[in-house]
């Protein structure tokens, strides 16, 4: 609409332009024309008018009549005058300036227009050439001419009303038309409005079809096609939109399958490299059967086998439970056959390993344990090294295995790769550390190694585990532990804590002899020094297993020797599970009657064991309420001395549950208290205690009451 306005005023402007210089033009000609008229018949009056005067009167005479003539006349005269034959002037009137100087030689005979400058004037003959003049005057030739200087400027601005006039009308006709034609497009615009409005056929209604009606007659037609088009354009656009959704899929199909395509195609590349390098290995070990010792062989075989499926074909892990103690009893004969002569190996274990089990797959500890040994063997100069294994029970329980070894270390090369994770060329020696890498990433474990020069080698591994308790096993009373070595002792003892309620511990031989001279442990465990055999050792050994329960444990380097004079075991097997199997027998006795003795303080524990270490008893003992149910659903016991202070359950409750067991009923139990009223003493009574044994011990009661009861 703004561009059709902007049409509208060019137009209009353009018209009014052509119109006026039309009307100008036809203005200017016919007041020239009436001009030229006007001027003739004034020339002609005037030619008549002068005649008389002009042979009668002087110049003078002639002016005045001649400016008489001027003002009478009816149309604007701007000056007059009459000139001599010769062309000069003779009489004037008016402005004179306006008239010429001088007329052409070359005169005219009749009326006639010609232009002096630029002024437009009249000349016409007074006389003709025929005619006579008497007088003796001035003008006595035969022929004088008149010429007339019109007022143009008077005429100029007569045509301004009939112009004005006749542009008005056309500007009327103009906005006239513009209004109809606005209106026109306006009722056009609504038109093709209620024609887009209307042209899907989903709203065809009454209402649009009584709105499409009226329309002209040429729209409706338009609109009848427009609809069709507009429905083949949106079946058009619906089948374009589905093509082009189809064709991205099938875009983004392809583009999936190359990049699979590619991405299987490196795989396929890569595992052709890995197969190849891994027969390459293969093979490199088989040719060096003969170089290594029959146990490193079978071991660095097994894991490269191992790898190779861990590699190629991931089988999915089986976690069993496990107890660890007994694992590791199991595998130690094998691992220790890795070990060179000249090298000692020493196995820890945590306090936990013996009453928690862990969901794990022995196959990869075992693949672990043999790469940790492997790679331990590289450190020159290495004499003994030590695996502990440990479960940490946290939030997330762990299992920790650690290794040490003396020695220079691993090489620069190998430390670097073992703590990068990545070996970019890995040799067919290497396969230790491949497994190590590999495990611990199947198993999300947590790797950290540390090697220095001159002190050794040490790789932590924490694996996390889930656990499950044991059923209670019961405590061995009182072991002695002697062993020269300070740091392998602290950690054996540590050890032992999960196995007895009391560890005394000593490395001077002088130290054991006094300890054994005051009281006697239920378990002796002699590490030898690394010596050979000698009197004073063979005579201590013999006396000490013929009066108490003892195990001698000697180095790999002596065993031999030691073996062919006494019984001992390798310090190489040392382990929980074997100290267990070593501790069955605890007394010969094995008619005697069994007491549990139910006490969290274990010294008290420790005493009552001296009262009765020359009595034919079989003492057991529990630190907790809980401890004490599990071992009375699972043995029979003669007496219970029972603790009213437990850490967990009160000695009340306890004695509660313990009489609702049938096999209870009727077991004496002693209630161990450091104090009792007689609002007490009624409580235990009605709990099911048949006596009371107070605190601090009196050893002349305490006996009295097991003669009471007949334990001996």
């Amino acid at each position: 609409m703004a561009h059709l306005f902007r049409y509208f005023l060019l137009v209009y402007f353009l018209g009014s332009g052509i119109l006026l210089l039309v009307l100008y033009g036809v203005q200017q000609y016919q007041a020239e024309q009436r001009m030229q008229a006007q001027l003739q018949q004034y020339a002609d009056l005037l030619r008549v008018s002068l005649r008389p005067f002009l042979a009668s009167s002087s110049a003078d005479q002639l002016s005045n009549q001649l400016l008489e003539l001027q003002y009478s006349a009816l149309l604007p005269i701007t000056a007059i005058g009459i000139y001599l034959p010769g062309g000069e002037p003779l009489a004037s009137a008016g402005l004179s300036h306006t008239l010429p100087t001088h007329l052409s030689p070359n005169l005219v005979k009749n009326y006639q227009l010609q232009l002096f400058g630029t002024r437009e004037a009249a000349v016409l003959p007074l006389f003709s050439q025929s005619n006579a003049v008497e007088h003796v005057m001035p003008f006595q030739s035969s022929g004088g001419y008149l010429v007339i200087v019109p007022d143009v400027l008077a005429d100029r601005w007569q045509f301004l009303p009939t112009t004005a006039t006749a542009w008005l009308i056309y500007t009327l006709l103009f906005l006239i038309t513009g209004w109809y034609a606005h209106r026109w497009l306006r009722q056009r615009q609504i038109w093709l409005a209620s024609l887009f409005d209307h042209s899907d056929v989903r709203l065809s209604t009454q209402s649009t079809t009584e709105n499409i009606k009226k329309l002209p007659a040429e729209l409706q037609v338009i609109h009848w096609h427009f609809t069709k088009l507009t429905d083949q354009l949106v079946t058009h656009q619906e089948l374009q939109q589905h093509l082009t959704a189809e064709l991205q899929k099938l875009e983004q199909i392809h583009l999936k399958m190359s990049e699979q395509q590619h991405h299987t195609e490196q795989q396929l590349q890569s595992l052709q490299k890995n197969i190849n390098q891994w027969l390459t290995h293969t093979q490199l070990i088989w040719h060096r059967q003969e170089q290594l010792s029959h146990p490193v062989f079978f071991a660095l075989m097994r894991l490269q086998l191992l790898y190779g499926l861990y590699q190629f074909n991931p089988p999915q892990l089986t976690r069993s439970s496990m107890q660890l103690s007994d694992w590791l009893a199991s595998e130690i004969p094998q691992l220790n056959h890795l070990l060179p002569q000249g090298v000692s190996i020493d196995w820890l274990e945590g306090q936990d390993n013996n009453s928690v089990a862990i969901m794990l797959d022995g196959a990869l500890v075992e693949a672990i344990l043999q790469a940790l040994i492997l790679l331990a063997l590289r450190s020159d100069n290495l004499t003994r090294l030590s695996i502990r294994l440990r479960i940490l029970r946290k939030t997330n329980s762990q299992l920790e295995i650690h290794l040490k070894c003396d020695g220079h270390g691993l090489a620069v090369d190998l430390n670097e790769q073992l703590k990068s994770g990545q070996m970019p060329h890995r040799q067919w020696s290497d396969i230790d550390l491949a497994i190590l890498q590999r495990f611990a990433h199947e198993l999300a474990a947590d790797l950290k190694v540390q090697s220095l020069e001159g002190l050794g080698l040490s790789i932590v591994l924490n694996i996390p585990v889930q656990t499950s308790e044991l059923p209670f096993v019961t405590k061995i009373g009182h072991i002695l532990l002697f062993d020269e070595d300070t740091e392998r002792l602290h950690e054996r003892v540590t050890m032992l804590r999960a196995l007895a309620i009391q560890v005394t511990y000593c490395k001077n031989r002088s130290d054991m002899l006094q300890i054994l001279s005051k009281t006697t442990p239920d378990l002796l465990l002699l590490m030898l020094p690394s010596i050979a055999p000698n009197d004073d050792w063979l005579t201590l050994i013999r006396q000490t297993q013929r009066q108490l329960s003892s195990h001698v444990f000697a180095s790999a380097s002596h065993l031999a020797q030691w073996q062919a004079l006494i019984s001992c075991n390798s310090a190489t097997e040392f382990c929980i599970a074997l100290i267990q199997k070593l501790s069955q027998p605890v007394s010969p006795l094995l008619a005697c009657k069994n007491l549990l003795v139910v006490d969290d303080n274990e010294t008290n524990q420790a005493f009552i064991r001296i009262l009765l270490q020359h009595k034919a008893v079989n003492i057991h003992s529990a630190l907790t309420g809980t401890e004490v149910l599990q071992l009375c659903q699972q043995q029979q016991f003669d007496l219970i001395l029972l603790d009213i202070s437990l850490p967990d359950i009160s000695g009340i409750e306890v004695a509660r549950q313990l009489r609702r067991l049938p096999t209870y009923l009727k077991t004496p139990i002693l209630a161990f208290t450091a104090h009792a009223l007689p609002a007490e003493i009624a409580e235990f009574k009605l709990a099911g205690m048949d006596d009371i044994l107070l605190k601090p011990l009196d050893p002349g009661k305490f006996e009295t009451l097991l003669a009471r009861y007949q334990l001996y």
